[in-house]
């Protein structure tokens, strides 16, 4: 059931949830709107309700599931630590069944019926509040209306323990809120994955429910089916989180595939280029037309550029520094997913000769994860080439100016930075001083290595400067808060 499209500024369906508690169960923050949909659903069958057969309310659902995915505006929440509890795992229609046959449990089958369970709460702050916010379709007043009505009967959201005071309101426009604004994004790989209802979740959700009652101790044994819930996967992403941080890593290898590919730091760029060189191709075989090659390659249109990144070895203390994999990013999805179905395998020429060839990294990597991880402090390990000069003849040195535009032009802002450090050495062991790393022709301004602090955590792959689309200026996140800077 798709709802009609129209024209103009749209009503806004709003639901919103206070948690009574403060405190939030759920594996996620903010709740996602698959688990808004269940509580729903749930608040609506309560007691003598769920007996009695609603088509109106069935209707109102399935014209809610096939929305976009909404807005959701949320205050902020504290991760606590993970506790971890013995709890019984529901198997007591397993007792009962032994009790029916007159054979009472032993000792130990009593303590098979418990099992550790880890929570890991969420400490809410402000208001405690949660809002998600859908464009109602021209026409469709109607099931808004009856949304709103349904979503007041919602009284737990999350856990058993999460009790929410909720309420719903079908709006003029949207309403402009302090709190939080998490956005549905097209990377999945970026900020938080949430669930969301799709086409049929309404559905598989009364499925799952009656197999859920005919389920259990029957004469002649147990039998249990848990039907799967329909949805969809939906990244969000913060309003002060970059958005275009679509990526894919690659392993450099011999050519022969037996052992990596190495090469050092300073010769970054090289290794840039010979992977340029490998995409072109790639896309002139795949039959792009040449002003799409120029704007992916960067001599274009900005915002479509693929960034080509070698990743240094960092990570622990005893890392070298050395180029082992290359990382790919751009704001474009589907040309990065066509980039790594055509460079699986594909070798990388220097000199016209093969020297290495590209392998996927497809499970979680040491080295890629302290460039793509959340982090309060960043730190170069490639210096930053400004986009300036920062001193010209007696004027004062502008140097923090040009640092603050070369962050705008990767898409932080002034009001997400607290501090910003600079200087000529390197902020680990296994760098270089500025000035000391292969750099391009048009590359002529200063080079420093750079460290921020932002008020916020924020997720990378994070590059600065003029060379950012060549592993110059590549920043990794910092594991702990450490500020100690050196003069």
């Amino acid at each position: 059931m798709s709802p009609p499209k129209g024209d103009g500024d749209m009503k806004q369906l709003e639901i919103s949830a206070t948690f009574l508690s403060g405190m939030y169960h759920g594996k996620e923050w903010p709740p996602a709107p698959m688990r808004l949909f269940q509580a729903i659903i749930a608040g609506h069958n309560q007691g003598r309700a769920r007996r009695i057969e609603d088509a109106k309310f069935g209707a109102a659902m399935r014209w809610l599931e096939c929305l976009p995915p909404p807005s959701i505006f949320a205050c902020e929440a504290i991760s606590g630590s993970t506790c971890r509890r013995s709890v019984p795992n529901n198997d007591d229609d397993i007792a009962m069944s032994r009790a029916v046959q007159s054979r009472p449990e032993t000792p130990y089958e009593k303590a098979k019926r418990y099992a550790f369970k880890a929570t890991s709460p969420w400490f809410l702050e402000g208001d405690h509040m949660v809002h998600y916010s859908w464009e109602v379709p021209e026409g469709n007043e109607s099931f808004a209306e009856d949304v709103k009505k349904y979503a007041s009967e919602i009284t737990i959201l999350g856990w058993g323990v999460d009790m929410v005071s909720s309420s719903g309101a079908v709006l003029a426009s949207a309403t402009p809120r302090s709190t939080v604004r998490f956005t549905p994004h097209s990377n999945a790989g970026k900020g938080r994955v949430l669930r969301v209802p799709c086409e049929g979740s309404y559905q598989s959700a009364e499925v799952r429910y009656s197999d859920f009652i005919s389920s259990g101790w029957r004469e002649g044994g147990l039998t249990f089916t848990k039907t799967p819930l329909k949805y969809f996967q939906v990244g969000y992403i913060r309003d002060d989180e970059q958005p275009d941080q679509h990526y894919q890593c690659y392993h450099l290898l011999e050519v022969d595939g037996r052992s990596s590919y190495v090469r050092d730091p300073r010769e970054g760029i090289a290794v840039a280029a010979m992977l340029r060189h490998a995409i072109n191709g790639l896309l002139q075989r795949e039959g792009y037309d040449d002003q799409t090659i120029q704007e992916l390659l960067g001599h274009g249109q900005k915002g479509r550029q693929v960034s080509c990144l070698p990743l240094p070895s960092v990570g622990h203390r005893h890392a070298d520094g050395m180029i082992r994999r290359v990382m790919l990013k751009s704001s474009d999805s589907s040309v990065l997913s066509r980039l790594n179905w055509g460079l699986e395998g594909c070798e990388l020429k220097y000199r016209e000769q093969p020297v290495a060839m590209l392998s996927p990294i497809h499970a979680s990597d040491g080295v890629v994860d302290r460039f793509t991880s959340e982090s309060m402090v960043w730190e170069t390990v490639t210096p930053v080439i400004l986009p300036g000069y920062d001193q010209i003849k007696k004027r004062k040195r502008r140097t923090e100016k040009l640092i603050g535009r070369s962050l705008l032009q990767s898409g932080i802002t002034p009001s997400q930075v607290a501090s910003i450090w600079y200087r000529k050495l390197p902020w680990n062991h296994h760098g270089y001083p500025a000035g000391a790393y292969q750099t391009a022709r048009y590359m002529r301004y200063p080079q420093y290595h750079v460290k921020v602090e932002f008020r916020k955590a924020v997720r990378g792959p994070l590059a600065l400067g003029a060379g950012r689309y060549f592993g110059l200026g590549l920043m990794v996140g910092l594991e702990e808060k450490r500020l100690t800077v050196a003069a």
